[in-house]
């Protein structure tokens, strides 16, 4: 016998073989956030924590998208709006009258660290690898470019952020505009 594979019992009582591949069915921890009406997935062990949004100080010659810097351990932590940043729901997360309901996701890529804006954080669920799908509906504004994949999940379509990439461009627009 191939140890490969395991014999394996059928709701209807009939014995069938599976491989070691179908038993341990890979799971991904991500963790959700809401960006007005839209989902997404952030790896969960690049998030640091989540706190209550805080008015930031602004920073003289940055983008709209970065909101300014707050306190975060012994240093300050950018705050990036990713609607303004994604250009989606209409511009920017940020309603000043009302932050008590908004949410920064504290995210942290190698050595890239920031605040993501957002509307909720949803929390950590445990998705299936072989749930995941190339990304195709999730394409407006600039969500188009940090969509690594999406999933079905909890009846909507979700997609799984390219968190670099998406740090690494908000830097990017954030100098090139500094210089200016």
């Amino acid at each position: 016998m191939d140890d490969s594979s395991n014999l394996s019992i059928t709701s209807a009582g009939t014995a069938t073989r599976a491989t070691r591949r179908d038993l341990q069915t890979e799971h991904l921890p991500l963790f959700g956030i809401r960006v007005g009406s839209i989902s997404l997935l952030l790896d969960a062990h690049d998030v640091m924590a989540v706190t209550a949004m805080e008015p930031p100080t602004r920073v003289p010659g940055t983008p709209g998208h970065i909101l300014g810097l707050v306190p975060h351990g012994d240093g300050a932590l950018s705050i990036v709006d990713l609607a303004a940043f994604l250009g989606v729901n209409e511009g920017s997360s940020v309603d000043y009258g009302d932050v008590s309901s908004l949410r920064v996701v504290c995210v942290r890529v190698g050595e890239l660290e920031a605040g993501l804006l957002c509307h909720q954080a949803i929390g950590v669920a445990q998705i299936r690898t072989d749930s995941l799908q190339s990304a195709s509906v999730l394409r407006g504004g600039r969500l188009g470019e940090f969509v690594a994949f999406e999933v079905e999940f909890r009846g909507a379509r979700v997609g799984m952020l390219k968190l670099k990439a998406l740090l690494d461009a908000a830097r990017s627009v954030s100098r090139r505009e500094s210089d200016r």
